[in-house]
């Protein structure tokens, strides 16, 4: 069964993000703006010259005309709006999920509004829907971004008392999925979060989805199996933490450097996420996978010191410094 998750109103290519809830995109020799409806990082995605597919809102108080609605990866469609997850889970697989329940959307449960209330005969079953848009190498990772909003709801989950259920679907917009994992490189704390609630009885499903042209979805693998491997991986909370920072007021260039922690990364992640002109990425494992790192960028990028190289361009909307560090965290940290 499909379900039409977007309306594809226009082509265009990506230009760039100046923040989290906008895009700016080419289409038609003009500069569109465009809402971003992903929380995520996106940042295998979004790099400039993608194609994209926008949606008219259609609604003429907005601020912004279009919505960001599929992004052109990998000769795959991946949808971008992820608010619509929850009603692609409920027309495709829910009623194949649970047969013969009434399904019910956003409904409170302790403090938190859960996406799918599932009333039976004689249990009610709760079900929180979370989009997954990040794959490597046909592993899926969720979250794309440290989300607390997220593991509240994990929590709420594992609150609900027998004879009610609770469970916690992932949608994948990617059919190339072969297995889930929570992400520990973004958030450690909801990949043990995850386990937590699963040994409390929450359940985890996991499907794969493939999008066409028109926006319409289908369910490709509605059981893809679930590796809470990388729990063990956020535990350790050691690993490498790649600085990223804007140089261009005083030299024009972009400063790339990496420290690798042993112990205390989270902590260091908390503290430079408040610096507003540095972002970062981290690569999380044994430290034992991470010591030809510092090659690996030497050679893409211009050494000028000792873990410490400089790029004329941001190397997080470069292709192949994206795909040097998936390529790296794929071979070296799941694949040791």
């Amino acid at each position: 069964m499909s379900f039409r998750l977007f309306s594809p109103d226009r082509i265009a290519r990506f230009v760039d993000r100046p923040n989290r809830f906008v895009i700016h995109a080419e289409s038609e020799g003009k500069i569109l703006t465009a809402h971003c409806p992903n929380p995520g990082r996106l940042r295998e995605i979004l790099i400039p010259g993608r194609t994209l597919i926008l949606e008219n809102s259609g609604n003429t108080n907005r601020k912004t005309e279009w919505t960001l609605a599929a992004a052109r990866y990998e000769s795959r469609w991946i949808p971008l709006i992820s608010t619509r997850s929850s009603k692609l889970a409920a027309e495709t697989v829910m009623k194949d999920f649970h047969p013969g329940y009434s399904v019910e959307t956003e409904k409170s449960l302790g403090n938190s509004r859960i996406d799918l209330r599932l009333s039976g005969p004689s249990e009610t079953i709760w079900v929180e829907v979370k989009a997954c848009t990040l794959v490597e190498h046909g592993r899926a990772l969720f979250p794309d971004a440290p989300s607390l909003r997220a593991r509240r709801h994990l929590s709420e989950l594992a609150s609900v008392i027998v004879p009610d259920r609770s469970e916690v679907l992932f949608t994948i917009m990617n059919p190339d999925a072969e297995r889930f994992s929570p992400n520990p490189h973004t958030d450690p704390g909801f990949c043990m979060d995850l386990a937590e609630a699963e040994q409390k009885g929450v359940a985890i499903r996991c499907v794969s989805f493939r999008c066409d042209d028109d926006g319409s979805c289908r369910p490709v693998n509605s059981s893809v199996p679930v590796d809470l491997s990388t729990v063990e991986m956020a535990s350790l909370d050691s690993g490498v933490l790649i600085r990223v920072s804007d140089m261009s007021d005083d030299s024009g260039y972009w400063s790339v450097e990496f420290e690798i922690y042993t112990g205390g990364l989270s902590k260091a992640e908390r503290r430079r996420e408040m610096k507003r002109s540095t972002t970062h990425l981290t690569i999380r494992g044994e430290m034992s996978v991470f010591l030809g790192l510092e090659q690996e960028l030497s050679n893409l990028l211009d050494q000028t010191g000792k873990r410490s190289f400089r790029t004329p361009e941001n190397p997080l909307i470069n292709p192949r410094f994206i795909k040097l560090i998936l390529e790296y965290r794929h071979r070296r940290v799941f694949s040791p």
